[in-house]
């Protein structure tokens, strides 16, 4: 990797970080699970798509994720685990689906996998690693598949604004 890329993958998260905190915050306040990752979708999308629209290499969203996902260690292993695990999953969904980010239209539907991926490991981790059922409010296939969906196109929402600035600020240092 190359001092840019890495200097942007730190500069993505430390956003992410601050950005997020203030989402999370205001997401709080609603107490129906999975709200905060429907809340946070466009601004996990919009943030997702800024380094992999730069980058544009397979593993992006891990490596990204894996910075992420060790800074909140400090703040929650769990929520640690939920955001690596999210990473990982949204770059082997991308390779598969993909090959490579060649093209705009991968960079926007991959930045948008990474929420989706976030609410199920969140509902995984939930469930299964702490042993938390609060998540078990959604008892019906079709809410969880239901938010599943809103969440990702709330995330394509929020990469497509992100993929709509990397070419406006590309334009301008042309």
């Amino acid at each position: 990797m190359k001092t840019r890329e890495i200097t942007l993958i730190g500069i993505s998260v430390s956003l992410m970080i601050i950005i997020g905190y203030v989402f999370y915050t205001m997401a709080s306040i609603i107490i129906i699970p999975g709200s905060r990752y429907v809340l946070m979708a466009p601004l996990l999308g919009f943030m997702f798509c800024i380094p992999l629209f730069n980058i544009r290499k397979i593993g992006t969203i891990s490596l990204v994720s894996l910075v992420f996902g060790l800074i909140m260690m400090f703040i929650n292993i769990f929520m640690s685990v939920a955001i690596i695990s999210s990473g990982i999953l949204t770059d082997t969904v991308s390779y598969i689906l993909f090959r490579n980010y060649n093209n705009n239209k991968s960079i926007i539907c991959t930045s948008a996998f990474y929420p989706l991926f976030s609410l199920v490991t969140s509902f995984w981790v939930s469930n299964y690693i702490t042993g938390n059922k609060a998540y078990l409010m959604i008892n019906k296939l079709y809410i969880l598949i239901s938010v599943s969906i809103i969440t990702y196109i709330l995330g394509l929402i929020g990469s497509y604004f992100g993929y709509k600035v990397m070419v406006r600020i590309n334009k301008r240092t042309t």
